[in-house]
């Protein structure tokens, strides 16, 4: 489905659901945008609830205070990989302090199935693992919609279903995957949303 048919197909599907959303390109960031994804999505999420906060203030807050929000006395800052799981707490945290009025919560091991109902009340951040240059990249998505047959996703680092092809880089705004094609990239970790 070509991404200028989605604005003409809200109503005319049933099963329709799309959060409309500043999308914000990571490589546009001014702080790591080759490794920024995550922030990227969380600002993008955060924009669904008018709450406009750029990827890089979100690294410098969540650099700044970490130990604040996670209760620790150590800093997780983004150039480690090897603390992915540090870095989804205080991802969760970052979002819980800026949605008081919702729960962020991570979820290990999510189903397609389950990833299905949790987007039906609000937007998902997902782990993923598209292809980069012959390479599978580890790399951070946000679900915005989801159709019969599909969700709606923002990539910050482009379009994934050509390879992050050149010209196609911060062009992952809105894009349309079939749920087949989505298994193929999709990982098992996810941060969800629930109302308090």
């Amino acid at each position: 489905m070509d991404n200028d048919i989605i604005d003409n197909i809200i109503g005319k599907i049933n099963n329709f659901k799309f959060y409309q959303s500043r999308y914000r390109a990571q490589l546009k960031n001014k702080h790591n945008p080759n490794v920024s994804c995550f922030p990227s999505s969380v600002s993008n999420m955060l924009s669904h609830f008018d709450i406009e906060i750029s990827p890089d203030t979100i690294i410098h807050d969540a650099n700044i205070h970490a130990d604040l929000w996670r209760g620790v006395n150590k800093i997780v800052r983004y150039e480690f990989r090897s603390k992915m799981f540090q870095l989804w707490q205080v991802e969760e945290n970052v979002i819980n302090f800026y949605l008081p009025k919702y729960k962020a919560t991570q979820r290990y091991k999510i189903s397609l199935e389950a990833l299905k109902q949790f987007v039906k009340f609000n937007p998902v951040i997902i782990n993923t693992a598209p292809k980069y240059r012959g390479r599978v990249l580890g790399h951070i998505m946000l679900i915005v919609g989801i159709v019969d047959d599909g969700f709606i996703i923002d990539d910050p680092f482009g379009d994934f279903r050509v390879n992050y092809a050149t010209g196609h880089y911060n062009k992952g705004n809105d894009l349309f995957v079939t749920f087949k094609e989505f298994e193929k990239i999709r990982g098992t970790m996810a941060i969800t949303l629930q109302e308090r």
